[in-house]
Parts: C-alpha cells; sequence; structure tokens
C-alpha cells in the first residue's frame, strides 16, 4: 500500500546491520524510516541503574535489560550514535540516509522545512 511506511530500529540489536540493507531494497528507501526507542538510560556506560521503580543493567555491548538479562528494557543508542554506525557499515550515500534517519518521518509527520530539529 502506498501509505504503508516501515519503521526499523537500526541499532545492531533490534535488527543486525546486515539486514538492513536487504529491508531497504524490499521496502524502498522512500518507505522505511529508521528510529530509536532510547530509554531514560540512553548514552550511560554499562552498570546496573535504577530507572523509576524499575532496575536495569547495561552491558558491555551496550543493551538494556532487566537485571536477571531476561529481556530488553529498551535502547541506549541514541539516533546519532546509530547513524554514525549505519554510515560505517552501508555503502549508501549522505542522500539515502538523509531520507532514512530524516525526511522520511518529516514526511509522514507532516512537518515542514524550518519546524522541529535538523539532522546533525
Amino acid at each position: 500500500p502506498r501509505g504503508l511506511f516501515v519503521s526499523l530500529i537500526p541499532d545492531g540489536h533490534h535488527l543486525p546491520y546486515w539486514m538492513l540493507p536487504m529491508l531497504i531494497d524490499h521496502f524502498g528507501s522512500d518507505r522505511v524510516m529508521f528510529v530509536s526507542d532510547a530509554i531514560s538510560a540512553a548514552g550511560l556506560s554499562s552498570g546496573t541503574y535504577t530507572l523509576g521503580k524499575r532496575r536495569i543493567h547495561i552491558g558491555e555491548d551496550g543493551v538494556a535489560r532487566d537485571v536477571q538479562h531476561q529481556h530488553f528494557v529498551g535502547s541506549t543508542s541514541l539516533l546519532r550514535q546509530c547513524y554514525q554506525r549505519v554510515n560505517e557499515f552501508a555503502n549508501w550515500d549522505a542522500t539515502v540516509l538523509r531520507r532514512l534517519f530524516h525526511d522520511n518521518a518529516r514526511h509522514l509527520l507532516q512537518i515542514s522545512k524550518g519546524e522541529g530539529s535538523d539532522l546533525r
């Protein structure tokens, strides 16, 4: 369907980096946007933290899990960190990267140029 957009979390944990080009080829770079599910612990180093009433552990791999290490509790990767990693892995030009990380979301949310933040 023309109105379908696919949102992907390109942090290397939700999806392996090698899968991203395949998904972009399948759906088209004009139908995919990269997003983050970063939690308030984003950017913190490995260790155990309290977020609200919940204890979480951030591993050496940067993944936030419950303290029993049974499941993800969210990402600690900021979108700019995802951009840097995808840029290192995928051989996409700056136009495609901007479309995936910025332009497609602005289009879907009907945010015109000059509104909101810009990709830096």
